[in-house]
C-alpha cells in the first residue's frame, strides 16, 4: 500500500506538518550527531583539500607549481561530477528502502575516499599515475559526498517540530561549520609545527588520515540512529523521471538557491584564504582567521535559524541572499593581505554565509514531498555543487594566473542576485495565488 503524495502547495504545508516522527530529546541529539558527522567531514576534507593542495600539488603532479595546482583544482573539480550520480543512486535509496542505508553507505565511501588521498603516491615515484590514484579516491569520495547530504537532510526534516524546524535542521549546517573549523585549525597546527619542506614531503597526509579516522567513527554512531521508515512509492515508477516531469519547478528553485550558498560558501570560507595569502598574508595569519570567522558564522546560524522559525523561513532566506551580495562584492574586492585587513574581511564575508545557511537547507528540502525529498535534493542540490562548488577553486586559479581575480566577487554577487529573486519571485506568485483562492493555478 502507498501513501497519496501531496500534490498542491497546500498539501505540501499539510505533510510538513504532520509527517513528523516523534522522538524523545536524546533520541533527536542523537539523530542529529549521526548525521551530522557525515556532513562535518565532508566539508573538513574540502577545507583541507583546498588548504593543502599547495602542499602536495608538485608531489603528485610533478611540474612546476602554478601547473600542478591546476592540475591539483583540475582533480577535485572532477571528483565533483560523481556527485549527481551519488546523489541520484543513494536519494533514491533514501525515499524507497531506507534513509540510515543511504547514510552507511556514504560515510562508508568518504572514509575510503580520504585513506585513498592520504596514501597517494608521489609522481617522483608513480608518474602520471599518482594523478590518476588521486582522481580515483575524489570520484570515490565525491560520489559518497553527493548521497550524503540528500540522505542526511531528509532523515532529519523528518524528525522535525512544528516551530522549531529552522533549528534543528540548521543544527546540521552548523556541523558544517564545526568541520571547516576543524579543518582550519588542523592547518593551523601542522604549519606551526612543520615547515613548509616537511608539509610538502609529508605533512599534508596528516590531515586526510584523521578524515579517515571520523569517517569510522561516523560509521559506529550511524549504527545506533533512530529509524525513519522509508517513504513509499508505487513499485514500478522510474523515481527520476517522475522527479523532472512533476517537480520540474522545484529543482530548478532548488538549484538556484543551493547555487548561491554553495558557492558563496566555499570562496568566502575555504577560497577567501587563499585570496589572502595571493595578497601576501601568512599562511599561519589566514588559518586563524578563517577560524575566527567561522566561529562568528556558527554563532549566526544558531541565532538566524531562531529568527527564522518566528519570522517565516522564505523570507528570512530572502534578506539573508541580498545581504550576501551587498557585503561579499565590496569585502572581495578589499583584500589586500594586512592582517587586520585579512581577520576583519573574512568575518565580515562569513556573517551573511551564516545567515543563508540557517535557512536554505529547510527551504530546498521542503520544495520536495517526502517520497521525492531525498532524491530531489541529490539530482538538484548535487548537480549545483558540481557547477558551482566544484569549479570555483579551478576558476579561482584560473583567474590568479591571468591577473583577473576582481571576477571572482563579481561572479560570487551575480549568482547571489539570481538566488535572491528566485526565493522572492516564489514568493510573491505562491502569495498572490493563495490570495486568489484554492482554485487558483
Amino acid at each position: 500500500m502507498t501513501e497519496p503524495i501531496p500534490e498542491s502547495p497546500e498539501e505540501l504545508a499539510a505533510e510538513r506538518e504532520t509527517a513528523t516522527h516523534d522522538l524523545s530529546a536524546p533520541d533527536q541529539r542523537r539523530a542529529l550527531v549521526a548525521a551530522g558527522i557525515g556532513n562535518a567531514l565532508e566539508w573538513y576534507d574540502w577545507t583541507i583539500y583546498a588548504a593543502f593542495s599547495v602542499f602536495f600539488a608538485d608531489q603528485v603532479f610533478g611540474g612546476s607549481m602554478g601547473s600542478a595546482a591546476i592540475w591539483a583544482s583540475l582533480v577535485f573539480a572532477l571528483g565533483f561530477i560523481a556527485r549527481p550520480a551519488g546523489g541520484i543512486i543513494l536519494g533514491n535509496i533514501a525515499d524507497k528502502r531506507s534513509r540510515s542505508l543511504a547514510l552507511y553507505l556514504s560515510i562508508g565511501g568518504m572514509c575510503i575516499g580520504s585513506l585513498g588521498i592520504a596514501l597517494v603516491p608521489t609522481a617522483a615515484s608513480w608518474g602520471v599515475w599518482a594523478g590518476v590514484w588521486l582522481l580515483v579516491a575524489r570520484i570515490i569520495q565525491g560520489m559518497s559526498l553527493g548521497g550524503e547530504l540528500p540522505a542526511a537532510v531528509a532523515y532529519l526534516v523528518d524528525f522535525t517540530k512544528p516551530g522549531r524546524r529552522a533549528r534543528f535542521v540548521s543544527s546540521f549546517s552548523f556541523t558544517l561549520v564545526i568541520g571547516t573549523f576543524v579543518g582550519s585549525l588542523v592547518g593551523v597546527l601542522l604549519t606551526a609545527a612543520l615547515d613548509d619542506e616537511q608539509m610538502a614531503a609529508w605533512g599534508w597526509r596528516i590531515p586526510f588520515l584523521i578524515g579517515a579516522a571520523f569517517g569510522l567513527l561516523g560509521f559506529w554512531l550511524r549504527r545506533h540512529t533512530p529509524h525513519s521508515p522509508p517513504a513509499r512509492r508505487e513499485g514500478g515508477e522510474n523515481a527520476l523521471v517522475t522527479l523532472l516531469q512533476k517537480y520540474r519547478g522545484p529543482v530548478l528553485r532548488c538549484m538556484a538557491v543551493a547555487a548561491a550558498e554553495c558557492l558563496g560558501f566555499y570562496v568566502t570560507a575555504t577560497i577567501f584564504p587563499q585570496i589572502a595569502r595571493s595578497e601576501g598574508a601568512a599562511a599561519s595569519t589566514t588559518f586563524a582567521a578563517n577560524m575566527v570567522g567561522l566561529a562568528v558564522m556558527g554563532l549566526v546560524v544558531l541565532v538566524y535559524a531562531r529568527l527564522a522559525d518566528r519570522y517565516g523561513l522564505e523570507r528570512l532566506l530572502a534578506i539573508a541572499l541580498v545581504t550576501l551580495v551587498v557585503v561579499t562584492l565590496p569585502c572581495l574586492l578589499l583584500v589586500n593581505g594586512q592582517t587586520v585587513n585579512t581577520f576583519v574581511l573574512q568575518v565580515l564575508v562569513l556573517f551573511p554565509m551564516g545567515m543563508v545557511l540557517a535557512c536554505d537547507l529547510l527551504y530546498v528540502a521542503d520544495q520536495f514531498p517526502r517520497a521525492y525529498r531525498a532524491l530531489g535534493l541529490g539530482v538538484a542540490y548535487t548537480v549545483t555543487v558540481t557547477l558551482f562548488g566544484g569549479t570555483a577553486e579551478l576558476l579561482w586559479n584560473v583567474l590568479l594566473e591571468n591577473g583577473i581575480t576582481y571576477v571572482l566577487p563579481l561572479y560570487v554577487a551575480t549568482v547571489a542576485a539570481i538566488g535572491a529573486v528566485v526565493v522572492i519571485r516564489h514568493a510573491v506568485s505562491r502569495t498572490a495565488a493563495s490570495s486568489l483562492g484554492p482554485t487558483a493555478g
